[in-house]
């Protein structure tokens, strides 16, 4: 299995994940880089998409979303809040009128929340 995720700042649709899978397989198959059967898979990160470096938190500023941390902070391991701001590699969640500051090596998954 070959997964390949795809993102960009409009969102992506159907017709990229398409576009792009062809490219990348007629591109395998010419340089023969995989020598047995696979299975190529294109998509997006989808709407609850994972955060992983701070450039992502930097980019959702402001979006609601869903932590778990590695070590309990206020005897919790588990967040749900508006991510305000990143500084110092800290990331700052208001949960509930409350904020908590998040050391990103503390954190173990962080998702965006997608209302529908």
């Amino acid at each position: 299995m070959l997964r390949v995720y795809i993102d960009k700042k409009e969102g992506v649709n159907l017709d990229d994940c398409q576009k792009i899978s062809r490219q990348i397989g007629i591109q395998l198959d010419v340089e023969d880089l995989i020598p047995h059967r696979y299975t190529l898979e294109v998509s997006s990160l989808g709407l609850e998409r994972p955060l992983f470096k701070a450039s992502d938190y930097k980019k959702y500023t402001g979006k609601e979303i869903r932590v778990t941390t590695k070590e309990k902070l206020k005897d919790c391991r588990k967040f749900k809040g508006f991510l305000n701001n990143i500084v110092a590699e800290t990331i700052e969640l208001e949960c509930n009128h409350d904020i908590i500051h998040i050391p990103l090596h503390n954190i173990r998954k962080a998702n965006l929340v997608y209302r529908f």
